[in-house]
């Protein structure tokens, strides 16, 4: 990987142009000298080529540098003053040499120039310098005075990348967020804010695998004012909330509050999915935002079941109910109304006597308990038919954004049945689970 060296090249003022030229053609021998570079390329415009002239005078005893000199890039900006135009062509630049080190001496040519050049460098990355010196009466760089500095422009980058990251984050790109962060300057303002977003970025990429625990404990490391000037609260208290069923859960032993602190648990969980596939629609990823939809439906059909006539048919809530639930259920329902215990048995049991069944058999059992909870059989058909014909599942098709807002729709309606029958507010346990949006990174500066 070779140095590259970038330099905007000027005209000086009209009134002493020869003069002006002449002094800038040996600021460039002199940077050229320093910065020994594999590849040199100069930003002209149409009237500072001329100033590229009076350089070769300048290396005439050092034949190495004026080599690299006559191999030079000549590329001409087609603007000198906008400053917008000049980054992006500047920028079409770096990209094709940005495997390279890039150097920038934004030193010479038009205010907008140097501005442009010196912002390209800070987004790709590139040392910035500037050629100094002991000016004359003519305020003019006295040859033979100059000098290298170095510019460190490591908080504007710095700001640049917490705008970066804020935006990775905003997109659930944690990884890349986590990229961005780990390239800011450690400095006393910035230490405080790349610390506060790690904790926060990390919290939340636990939080989308569903390792609510971890989410909560690495999100209970932020200071309360923290919590407040990110804007988590509601999210922290969604989490909060769960931790603390679950830890309650493992302590109580009576049977009727084990009961009513699962079931706080699971209605958790189920919104807790929805917003993981909102978010999953919202990235284009309709094939897993249907597959969470498809495990929404069956989640509530589950819970529905369990909740109110203690019928297991997954182990997440608990052993399989067996056939000897169809006596309980001759008492909570008009069961016998529908089936009879024959068909009951051979509908619903496996062989070796176990409720394991799956989402449509759910409904279906549901149904047979005089439960309904499904009004459009065939948007409920249509679902089931493009989850099971999906690549994901058992087919080869993939699932398009039309689709999904269909069934978007019909889970909400359900999420609503089930919010109504729980006396729980769906806007703010949606909300709850909505993952929260950094603000602009430079106001938490």
């Amino acid at each position: 990987m070779g140095k590259v060296l970038l330099m905007t090249v000027g005209v000086g003022t009209k009134e002493k142009k020869e003069k002006s030229m002449e002094s800038q053609a040996h600021g460039i021998a002199f940077a050229i000298k320093e910065t020994t570079p594999d590849k040199i390329i100069f930003l002209v415009t149409k009237d500072s080529n001329e100033t590229l002239n009076y350089v070769e005078r300048y290396l005439e005893d050092d034949k190495e540098n004026k080599l690299r000199f006559i191999r030079s890039e000549k590329i001409e900006l087609t603007t000198f003053s906008n400053i917008n135009t000049l980054v992006k062509e500047i920028s079409d630049i770096f990209e094709k040499i940005k495997h390279h080190k890039i150097v920038v001496i934004p030193t010479f040519g038009t205010k907008a120039m140097s501005i442009g050049l010196s912002i390209a460098g800070v987004l790709y990355n590139a040392e910035i310098y500037s050629i100094e010196g002991d000016r004359g009466e003519d305020n003019l760089v006295i040859p033979g005075t100059e000098r290298l500095e170095q510019q460190n422009l490591w908080w504007i980058k710095n700001v640049f990348l917490l705008e970066k990251a804020k935006e990775a984050f905003n997109a659930g790109r944690f990884g890349l967020a986590m990229e961005y962060l780990n390239q800011i300057t450690k400095t006393k303002e910035f230490k405080e804010i790349v610390s506060n977003m790690e904790t926060i970025i990390q919290s939340y990429e636990e939080w989308d695998r569903f390792n609510h625990k971890k989410a909560y404990e690495k999100m209970k490391e932020l200071p309360k004012d923290k919590i407040e000037l990110y804007r988590l609260n509601k999210n922290f208290k969604f989490l909060e909330t769960l931790y603390s069923l679950s830890r309650k859960v493992e302590n109580i032993e009576d049977e009727s509050q084990i009961r009513e602190t699962k079931s706080k648990i699971f209605i958790h969980l189920i919104f807790d999915l929805y917003s993981n596939a909102i978010r999953r629609f919202e990235e284009g990823k309709y094939d897993d935002c249907m597959a969470r939809f498809y495990r929404i439906i069956e989640f509530i059909g589950q819970y529905i079941l369990w909740r109110d006539y203690s019928i297991v048919v997954s182990e997440a809530f608990g052993e399989l109910s067996e056939v000897s639930i169809w006596y309980d259920l001759k008492i909570k329902s008009n069961i016998e109304d529908k089936i009879s215990f024959e068909e009951f048995e051979k509908k619903y049991f496996n062989e070796e006597g176990k409720l394991k069944i799956g989402l449509n058999q759910c409904y279906s059992l549901l149904e047979d308990l005089g439960v309904k909870i499904i009004d459009d059989e065939n948007q409920f058909k249509k679902i089931l038919y493009q989850r099971n014909n999906s690549i994901l599942a058992h087919g080869s098709q993939p699932i398009k954004k039309e689709s999904c807002e269909e069934a978007k729709e019909f889970v909400e309606n359900l999420l609503k049945f089930l919010c109504k029958k729980e006396n729980i507010d769906f806007e703010e346990i949606k909300e709850m689970t909505t993952f929260i949006k950094l603000p602009e990174s430079a106001r938490l500066l």
